[in-house]
């Protein structure tokens, strides 16, 4: 769910900015919260947005979002879900995004763990799972936009069954292989779309082969359709 809420707020940042402006995006971990901030170099939140904010009914519920919200919903999903949302001037005077979630602490663990050689073995297994995971994110970066690669292409280059790809992908990241593969050639075309790339090529270009099924999934996603997406971009 938290990546759904960062999409959004990216979202809402790219529709205030114009080409070549950044957003600055901060993480900070003091121990028991992670801390999201996120800065716009395009235009301010309005005094009515800052107002609407401030009367966000937050007893309402928001079920999986399947279009994109508005800064109020976000605000909204983020409570919903644990965290806390705010808007603050910053040390230049610019408002700027705070998101925020506890990090979930075991209060059960006791500070002497007998088990030493389990714990290693653990620690261990972790390290590997994270290893393959950074190999198969990086075969993903490298071969996104080849629209022949999917999930038996990368099996094979992992020396794995599909399968087990698949299972393996899902425990760990608690996605499918291919939703993450969609969401990245998703993601891949929006920054095409913004620095000026028409549609079908931006498409082409972040292995889609199918206008048609690009256009819907990137609705799904954005809660705009390609077309849309670049007028707004260009307002």
């Amino acid at each position: 769910m938290i990546d759904a809420i960062f999409n959004n707020v990216l979202f809402s940042l790219l529709k205030r900015s114009q080409s070549g402006e950044v957003v600055t995006i901060r993480i900070q971990c003091d121990g028991t919260r992670v801390a999201a901030y996120f800065l716009s170099e395009g235009a301010e939140i309005s005094v009515t947005e800052l107002d609407e904010l401030g009367r966000v009914d937050l007893s309402q519920t928001i079920e999986v979002i399947n279009q994109a919200l508005g800064l109020p919903a976000v605000k909204l999903l983020t409570v919903q879900n644990g965290g806390h949302f705010e808007i603050v001037k910053n040390m230049s005077g610019s408002n700027e995004l705070q998101f925020s979630w506890p990090i979930a602490i075991d209060e059960f663990i006791t500070p002497q763990v007998p088990e030493v050689h389990s714990k290693d073995k653990d620690s261990d297994e972790q390290k590997q799972h994270q290893e393959w995971l950074l190999k198969v994110y990086q075969l993903i970066e490298d071969n996104y936009s080849l629209a022949s690669f999917g999930t038996s292409a990368a099996a094979k280059a992992l020396f794995i069954s599909e399968r087990n790809l698949q299972r393996k992908f899902k425990q760990l990241t608690q996605r499918s292989f291919m939703e993450y593969l969609i969401d990245t050639r998703l993601e891949k075309a929006c920054e095409l779309l913004i620095s000026g790339q028409k549609v079908a090529d931006a498409a082409f270009e972040s292995g889609f082969n199918d206008p048609s099924y690009f256009s819907k999934r990137f609705k799904r996603h954005y809660g705009l359709s390609p077309t849309q997406f670049v007028t707004e971009n260009e307002e």
